[in-house]
């Protein structure tokens, strides 16, 4: 018995809940439509045509359906309305055999695409290629130890780069075989480069700060390993800005844009110390100063040095930047055996520098034409390298930091019996000892040349 005058029962005694704001339920059974249902009080009106009475299953509807009031009666032959709100009739799920299928299909596909992956990547190994490391692009091939393409202008030049090093005498660890006196600096070493022996020493195995006579072992690897001398660099502002906060070394005035040869940069580096030469030179070679200062410290284990380390390329002063007087003389004596770096460290007569400004927008000509003269010879030697009638200084590079103060590591040249010989002194080697000029540098490389070079 139906209690509740709001509501119906439908033919299969279903109760249809009123919706609020729609028409009244319907008494009794819904007889069915003969031709067109009038339309319904508040609603759109009915479709266009005519719908036959469900028999068992629904015909499909031509058109639209329009919106129903309440529940929907259920169709015979189909399961019961669920209760609540209408909900739209989810699609047949497939078969469990359609899964397995489609399964498979994927299986095999994975299988033959990993297969076709494997015969590529073996491929080009027989090839000499292989595959770019995690994160690179698809595709690229991979980085060698070959420097990239250098797509920038060049200009003409004079020496040959890469210069590979030549083999010849050694520095050996042979005690010295007389102490060095009558010098300020606190530390000496003289070697005869025809047989690498130890002539004479002060303190010669202890640790020192090499200031820029680091710049040697900078032009050694620039000179083994730069691809090529008349590449142009640009000057950037990082550099500019390094130079001054670091009051480094360096006359040249550039500014950002400014643009020089690979040939230029290294005349600079032994010429005047020039901090951003040697910055261009790193950044040329290795991508970074930090890349390239590694390519210094392998060459002073290939070299065999066991108390040398770098942590720049400039010769800044830092408790990790070392040498000592008798390794500092291994690596001069290895870089005169590099025909590049031989000419660059015993050249003296001024060179002109090219600086451009916007040489690839074609701007070909330099805008600034600065001569050098090299530190070694002007400077210090006062343009007359000769110690005595027989004893002549053919190379060298000063250096001046403020423990070490006073540095300079020379080459010279016995006429009277064909030796060359290498001297490496610093001004002291803490803090607490006297500092030692230039000039008094300078001074005591005469001395010991005069008292030791026989």
């Amino acid at each position: 018995m139906n209690n509740n005058p709001n509501q119906t029962r439908t033919p299969n005694g279903q109760q249809n809940r009123p919706q609020t704001g729609q028409r009244p339920p319907m008494q009794g059974q819904r007889p069915p439509m003969q031709g067109q249902r009038p339309p319904m009080q508040g609603q759109r009106p009915p479709m266009q045509g005519q719908r036959p009475p469900m028999q068992g299953q629904r015909p499909p509807m031509q058109g639209q359906r329009p919106p129903m009031q309440g529940q929907r009666p259920p169709m015979q032959g189909q399961r019961p309305p669920m209760n609540g709100p209408q909900n739209r009739r989810s699609a047949p799920k497939k078969s469990n055999k359609t899964l397995i299928i489609a399964l498979i299909s994927i299986l095999v596909v994975a299988i033959i695409g990993g297969l076709i992956a494997m015969t590529i990547v073996l491929v080009n190994n027989g090839n000499g290629s292989t595959t770019e490391n995690a994160g690179g692009s698809a595709g690229k091939k991979p980085s060698t130890n070959k420097p990239p393409k250098d797509t920038r202008p060049e200009v003409e030049y004079t020496i040959s780069l890469p210069s590979a090093t030549q083999s010849g005498v050694n520095v050996n660890y042979s005690a010295p075989a007389e102490e060095i006196s009558g010098i300020a600096s606190q530390a000496a070493v003289l070697i005869d480069m025809s047989n690498g022996n130890a002539v004479a020493g002060k303190n010669s195995d202890t640790r020192i700060y090499p200031a820029s006579m680091t710049k040697v072992m900078t032009l050694l690897v620039a000179c083994e390993k730069a691809p090529n001398a008349g590449k142009l660099l640009t000057v950037e502002q990082w550099m500019i800005d390094y130079q001054q906060s670091n009051k480094a070394s360096g006359i040249m005035g550039f500014v950002a844009g400014d643009q020089i040869s690979v040939e230029s940069a290294l005349y600079l580096i032994n010429y005047t110390s020039d901090t951003i030469a040697c910055l261009l030179i790193a950044d040329y070679i290795a991508g970074s100063e930090a890349d390239f200062v590694s390519l210094m410290n392998q060459k002073a284990v290939d070299l065999g040095l066991k108390d040398t380390h770098f942590v720049n390329t400039t010769g800044l002063q830092d408790a990790n930047h070392y040498t000592t007087c008798r390794e500092m003389a291994i690596i001069m004596n290895e870089a005169m055996k590099n025909p590049t770096a031989k000419k660059i460290i015993t050249s003296y007569v001024g060179t002109t520098v090219d600086i451009y400004s916007g040489y690839e927008s074609g701007n070909t000509d330099p805008y600034r034409q600065p001569t050098i003269y090299s530190s070694w010879y002007s400077e210090r030697m006062g343009n007359d390298p000769k110690v005595n009638s027989n004893i002549t200084v053919i190379g060298g590079k000063t250096g001046y930091e403020d423990i070490p103060t006073g540095c300079f590591v020379t080459v010279a040249k016995n006429a009277s019996n064909g030796k060359q010989y290498i001297c490496v002194n610093v001004g002291r080697i803490d803090e607490t000892q006297t500092e030692v000029s230039s000039s008094q540098s300078t001074k005591d490389s005469i001395t010991i040349y005069k008292n030791y070079a026989k």
